[in-house]
């Protein structure tokens, strides 16, 4: 079922301007203010397993950005998959992020088959603000921007989160 979700998702952005990120640096799309950032983001993004054909980027609209997600998290489960973006296949990509939420990153060859492992990561505020702070991103004009790349279409698949459960004493 999830790969079937996935090729209709291609299906839509060859046929139909239903890109989210298109949406918004068109203006048609403004983001949500109960979910946008504080801070929106310029994300680099680099391939590991070669250059890939296609990357996607969906954003699994039933996962919240603030749960703990103390056992990862499986992408799979979602079932309102919206198609953020789609990039041709780079050695280096970079996503602009205005709104919180858990996207699934994937990379195809030409035949839509996988290149590597997929990526998820959980962007909200902590994210922007620990990435910050480990120095993978510094103060842009307008955007925090990435000083060193997001690596996906990995050898394992891989899921990053910085959301904590409160401290108890």
């Amino acid at each position: 079922m999830k790969g079937i979700l996935i090729i209709f998702c291609i299906a839509l952005s060859h046929l139909a301007n239903c890109q989210i990120l298109e949406d918004i640096l068109d203006g048609t799309h403004v983001p949500n203010t109960e979910k946008e950032l504080a801070q929106p983001m310029l994300l680099s993004m680099a391939p590991q397993s070669g250059i890939p054909f296609e990357v996607l980027v969906i954003l699994l609209g039933d996962f919240d950005p603030d749960s703990l997600y103390t056992d990862g998290m499986n992408g799979k489960l979602s079932e309102d998959l919206q198609l953020y973006a789609v990039f041709e296949g780079a050695e280096t990509l970079h996503l602009p992020l205005f709104e919180a939420g858990v996207y699934s990153i994937v990379c195809l060859d030409e035949e839509e088959n996988y290149v590597g492992e997929g990526v998820s990561i959980v962007v909200n505020d902590q994210f922007v603000d620990r990435l910050k702070g480990q120095g993978y991103l510094q103060d842009g004009e307008s955007m925090a921007i990435s000083t060193s790349p997001l690596r996906i279409g990995r050898e394992k698949g891989a899921f990053i989160c910085f959301n904590q459960a409160p401290l108890t004493e």
